[in-house]
């Protein structure tokens, strides 16, 4: 099998766009040798080829660190968090201006936090969402959703070197696309008190007394009502959605909403009696 020929020193081991392989005389041809991987959005990842070596590793991650304002805490990375995910969103990191952050459901993926599944299946057809001050040219991009907004400094947290929101900015970016169970089951998972040796985390993402602050710090955002009644149902104790559910169920009618926002499609949940 002929050897690849070798790529500009800068390009080695990197992850590089189209218009960076045309700047430096690389034909197209070349980005289709088996040491280059394309990883979407006109972006390629060179993975230099050593004896015995194999296709490149793109299962799970180890486990990374996240540091946020007053937080430093290891969680567990999610099954979707792949290697090419992540060499993606450090590259459009990377083409963005320095008031970007990964939010919304990119947020909720890269801290391992549920979504309804209508949420989760933009983030597995691979959607990728920021929030930044300014619309720009980059929005124009497939599959990149954008959000105006200017997030204070306490509201934004990094993890794997990629700005993001902090768990509890997630709640308010996602507010306008959940119902009020929704932003409970939510809410429970932001406030669970890890359990010992099930995950890497010692310390919840945040309390009941930080999320009412963010809450209260957005009071004209889409959603806002619906998140004020949530933080009154949110309890620590609970594992997953499922037993969020449980609970508002068994606690009678005076907790059950069904009704979804405007745009938002309509889901039901069966419990078993």
């Amino acid at each position: 099998m002929k050897t690849p020929a070798p790529l500009p020193p800068q390009l080695h081991g990197r992850v590089f766009s189209s218009a960076q392989a045309r700047e430096f005389g690389i034909p197209p041809k070349r980005l289709r040798a088996r040491d280059i991987r394309s990883i979407g959005w006109g972006l390629h990842q060179h993975v230099p080829l050593t004896a015995g070596s194999h296709s490149p590793d793109a299962g799970a991650l180890l486990a990374p660190f996240y540091s946020g304002p007053k937080l430093e805490t290891h969680y567990s990375p999610p099954p979707g968090l792949t290697h090419d995910r992540l060499a993606l969103l450090t590259a459009l990191r990377s083409q963005l201006d320095d008031g970007a952050r990964f939010s919304h459901g990119t947020a909720a993926q890269l801290l391992g936090l549920p979504l309804p599944p209508r949420l989760q299946r933009r983030v597995k057809a691979g959607e990728i969402e920021i929030s930044r001050p300014h619309m720009t040219s980059a929005e124009r991009l497939r599959g990149l959703r954008c959000h105006r907004a200017t997030p204070g400094i306490e509201e934004t947290g990094s993890v794997l070197g990629l700005p993001i929101s902090r768990p509890g900015r997630v709640l308010i970016d996602l507010m306008p696309q959940l119902r009020r169970n929704e932003l409970v089951a939510l809410g429970d998972q932001l406030i669970r008190t890890p359990q010992q040796g099930l995950s890497l985390r010692t310390q919840p993402w945040e309390s009941i007394e930080s999320l009412t602050a963010v809450v209260r710090r957005h009071p004209s955002t889409d959603g806002i009502v619906a998140a004020r009644e949530a933080l009154d149902l949110i309890r620590d104790g609970a594992d997953s959605p499922p037993e969020t559910a449980m609970r508002l169920a068994v606690a009678g009618p005076d907790v059950v909403y069904t009704s979804p926002g405007p745009g938002i499609e309509e889901e039901q949940v069966l419990l078993a009696a």
